[in-house]
């Protein structure tokens, strides 16, 4: 029915909800510069025509109500504003009707809808969802905060000297935000569009991500100090994540999804001029994903579905060589300690962490849990403690609230011209 206009940084259409009439369509429309769904657009699309434009700025999730108006949510708060459905025009200004709406900025989520005789049902909400807390756990499972206020962060990983941290700051768009453990300040990096999955170069100047800015998820890295701009390092029709740096910043490794084979592993060669080859590493019908280098870059440790569950397996690099498998009973997300005598990852909530010794071979230990915890995670220089993002809560809203006769109440609010 759309299509985005790349021309104007279009990120997103969705949450359409179609007019009485069925000759139009209201939809939530958010474009690459878009911080959070409470600045997004609402925009209607002529289905005669095919064309469309925005409506309203700032809000999302729009219903219509047969009083003759569009009501949505923006801030947990429920907006209303006078609408002639002949001509499709906004008639007036928008008016706060409704307070403690539930609703999410991160996700443009609304918990509430207008029935054909003017009833309202809304959730009793106005927590601004998304939330997550950034915290240090010891290998004891102990926590305490490293960011104070929780916020919509994802994706944590820390510099090579563990003075930074990058990480995703969630919205309608996502940016790398910096935070600085010693000043407490938190910065951006990379924003427009998406840019997750954030990652540094060995040498701590520059942060790699992947990004839609140009189409679908490639890799780009920025130089974090002294600004500059996003370079893009690979051009592809394929979706890619960057996972992991070789020691020498000379290699990285990142998951790309095959047409026929799902996630497969590849790399990313930087010659002294920096041209970017990127070549497979390991493709077969199995998902191969999180690629990460030993401290010595003589390994790659990956996650696999090959034996019908997740199971973390290594390979000499650069030649693939025969694969040792790891984990026990499943697991996930792989992490080298930088010491490069212990190999962490996930089994559900649980942090396992496995004994290496390295040489012309592995050597590899029994498989011990080290504390339960769920969120993504990464581990600090000293390999003594782990920086962790802990989801919000996310538990259902307390209410739900049937107003009849708000037809009435909305008039009386909010008067069109009829």
């Amino acid at each position: 029915m759309t299509a985005l206009d790349r021309t104007r940084r279009e990120l997103t259409h969705r949450f359409p909800v179609v007019l009485p009439s069925g000759e139009a369509v209201l939809f939530t429309l958010a474009t690459g510069d878009t911080p959070t769904y409470d600045d997004a657009s609402i925009a209607i699309l002529s289905l005669a025509s095919g064309e469309y434009r925005v409506l309203i700025e700032g809000g999302t999730g729009p219903r219509y109500s047969p009083t003759g108006h569009i009501v949505y949510t923006r801030s947990a708060s429920l907006l209303a504003v006078p609408f002639d459905v002949t001509t499709l025009k906004v008639t007036g200004a928008p008016v706060t009707v409704l307070e403690s709406v539930d609703s999410s900025p991160y996700g443009g989520e609304s918990a509430f809808d207008v029935a054909p005789d003017g009833s309202l049902l809304y959730a009793v909400g106005g927590r601004l969802r998304g939330k997550n807390r950034v915290v240090w756990v010891d290998r004891d499972g102990s926590s305490e905060a490293l960011l104070e206020d929780p916020g919509p962060y994802s994706y944590p990983r820390l510099s090579p000297d563990g003075t930074r941290l990058a990480l995703g700051l969630d919205g309608a768009a996502t940016a790398v935000g910096l935070f600085d453990l010693a000043r407490g300040t938190l910065s951006r990096v990379a924003q427009g569009y998406h840019n997750v999955d954030p990652l540094w170069t060995p040498d701590g100047r520059r942060v790699s991500f992947r990004s839609n800015r140009d189409g679908p998820y490639n890799i780009y890295w920025q130089v974090v100090d002294g600004g500059g701009s996003a370079e893009r390092l690979t051009t592809s029709d394929s979706v890619q994540r960057p996972r992991s740096w070789s020691p020498d910043g000379k290699v990285l490794a990142f998951d790309q999804l095959g047409t026929d084979t799902g996630w497969d592993l590849w790399t990313l060669s930087l010659d002294a001029a920096r041209n970017p080859r990127p070549e497979p590493f390991l493709e077969t019908e199995a998902d191969e994903r999180f690629a990460m280098f030993s401290p010595d870059g003589g390994w790659l440790a990956y996650q696999s579905n090959e034996s019908g569950q997740y199971e973390i397996y290594v390979r000499s690099f650069p030649s693939p060589g025969s694969k040792r498998l790891v984990s026990a009973g499943g697991g996930t997300n792989p992490r080298w300690n930088p010491n490069g005598r212990e190999l962490f990852d996930r089994r559900g909530e649980e942090v396992i962490a496995v004994a290496v010794a390295m040489g012309s071979d592995l050597e590899l230990g029994r498989p011990r849990v080290l504390f339960e915890r769920a969120g993504d995670y990464d581990v600090a220089p000293n390999g003594e403690r782990f920086v962790m993002i802990e989801k919000g809560a996310s538990t259902a809203p307390a209410q739900l609230i049937l107003v009849r006769n708000w037809a009435e109440e909305l008039m009386r609010l909010v008067p069109t011209e009829k």
